[in-house]
């Protein structure tokens, strides 16, 4: 589903439907991943030859050449009839998607367009598509909790911005949906760190203790990362270990509070997208996908846990269960969506 929508949004809607293209896009996660695991066992000097004859790096560059059979014709037909076009004094069209905006940012500069939309498919799906099964989870596992999400979807369609199709502004209106969306990224973010960083140059840091002059010094080319327990701390998130669909849609409702309580705001405590200048600049997409996907599954579906999911946890990386089995049966949506 995640694949899909990310195709319809990038690529348009024949790609939203092209069977090749959505393989692609959830395959090249698991290549891409598997590749880096594969190389990172040599030395940097010699990954350019040994990623020659590694399995999943031949199996990344198989699906980079399949990826190439469907951009490059689209990329050469477009040149080609804005060429047409400006040689008949005509305005060329205007095509509102990445392949048109990667070839607006090269600015005649050669580029690789296959890797650039496989690049773009892989930091849509992964994440997203955890977090999507994660807060899904979260959700079933409350039948109270879906009956008042489906009645916030019902009150919102019914209302008149909204009443024909979906938009920003009804999207914004689902405030218990963002809330319980921001406990479950709260609760299982995709790491127990975020925010990577590598030092740039030295810095030497004062000490928190006005008594201690020595402080902590970080050396250029240290990697660092942000804890994410301020998720689990008691004096920042009361009864911090329960899940709370309603934490954030509260947190609203208080003036000096609401600015951070918004799915897409950072905080420093609250890191699952990042913070500050390098906050991650897709989550306004990832949360609207998100949402009109609940939307559908939540108004079209019962769905019930039959087995308990987990949370796997490897070295700092948290996923959510990939293999939970799930009890789904067709409903008859009570608003057209």
């Amino acid at each position: 589903m995640i694949s899909q929508q990310s195709a319809r949004i990038f690529l348009g809607r024949s790609f939203s439907h092209n069977p090749t293209w959505l393989a692609l896009s959830r395959s090249i996660t698991l290549h891409a991943f598997s590749a880096v695991r594969e190389l990172r066992v040599y030395p940097s000097l010699l990954r350019p030859l040994v990623g020659w004859f590694l399995p999943a790096c031949k199996l990344l560059r198989g699906e980079i050449a399949k990826a190439r059979t469907l951009i490059e014709p689209i990329i050469i037909a477009r040149r080609a009839e804005r060429e047409r076009c400006i040689a008949e004094g005509l305005e060329p069209p205007i095509y509102l998607d990445t392949i048109t905006w990667a070839e607006e940012c090269a600015r005649g500069r050669k580029y690789d367009p296959a890797v650039i939309q496989l690049t773009l498919a892989l930091s849509a799906m992964h994440n997203t598509s955890d977090f999507f099964t994660q807060v899904l989870y979260d959700i079933v596992a409350r039948p109270g909790l879906v009956e008042e999400l489906r009645k916030e979807i019902i009150d919102v369609r019914a209302d008149g911005r909204a009443r024909e199709f979906w938009n920003k502004g009804a999207v914004h209106q689902l405030m218990l949906m963002d809330s319980v969306m921001k406990e479950s990224q709260r609760l299982k973010p995709t790491g127990l760190v975020n925010m990577r960083r590598y030092a740039t140059e030295k810095i030497c840091l004062p000490s928190c203790d006005p008594g201690d002059n020595d402080g902590l010094t970080i050396e250029k080319g240290d990697l660092l990362m942000i804890s994410q327990h301020n998720h689990w701390e008691e004096e920042v998130y009361p009864n911090a270990a329960h899940f709370d669909p309603y934490r954030f849609y509260k947190m609203r409702q208080t003036p000096t509070q609401q600015h951070a309580a918004h799915f897409v705001a950072t905080s420093v405590n609250h890191i699952g997208f990042g913070h500050g200048a390098h906050g991650c600049p897709g989550r306004f997409f990832a949360a609207a996908e998100t949402k009109l996907a609940l939307c559908h599954i939540l108004m079209k579906y019962d769905i019930k846990l039959v087995d308990q999911p987990k949370v796997f946890t490897v070295g700092s990386i948290t996923s959510a269960d990939p293999v939970a089995r799930v009890a789904v049966r067709r409903r008859k949506e009570e608003v057209s969506l």
